[in-house]
């Protein structure tokens, strides 16, 4: 679960500053900036396993283990740093200039204008639920919501994105 979480915020952290050089894919001459920016793949885990390890510092069923976990997370990091790689690569990502993609936590209630969004938390009030999308695509008229896995395939994922389409809906 924690490799997951791992991957996960890399991904937000990468695909945000992607966002903020203006990127559209890995392959983007300045991709290349924006990862040295970060001190490249291995240091951008390092940072995301840092960040992961300080939430749980606080949690009391966790605090014993805690070297225990960030010993074994970053024993793991060739991995951690191929699976991202994997993700980053097949993803096709829209700059735009209608936010500054620095969207973590936030609640945007302005129109979202072509362009890609990191972590989008959406609400249908009126049916009382609420999901975060890790990447929100719009581009001409369409969106595309993008969850990221880093486990194997399950029947669940394909509800969660229908779930993320009624909600934008």
């Amino acid at each position: 679960v924690l490799m997951g979480i791992v991957i996960h915020r890399s991904l937000e952290i990468l695909l945000t500053c992607f966002r903020e050089h203006g990127c559209d894919s890995s392959a983007d001459p300045s991709a290349v900036a924006a990862l040295q920016e970060l001190g490249g793949y291995s240091q951008l885990i390092a940072t995301s396993i840092d960040e992961v390890l300080s939430d749980l510092r606080s949690n009391p069923r966790v605090t014993d283990r805690i070297n225990f976990l960030s010993t074994s997370l970053r024993a793991r990091v060739p991995e951690l740093r191929h699976d991202v790689q994997a993700i980053v690569s097949r993803i096709n990502f829209k700059s735009g200039d209608s936010h500054d993609g620095s969207n973590r936590g936030e609640h945007l209630r302005e129109r979202l204008l072509p362009g890609s969004y990191v972590e989008i938390e959406l609400h249908a009030n009126e049916l009382r639920i609420m999901g975060r999308i890790d990447l929100l695509t719009i581009k001409d008229g369409e969106c595309e919501i993008r969850d990221f896995k880093s486990g194997d395939v399950e029947a669940g994922h394909a509800e969660q994105l229908r779930f993320y389409a009624l909600i934008w809906t």
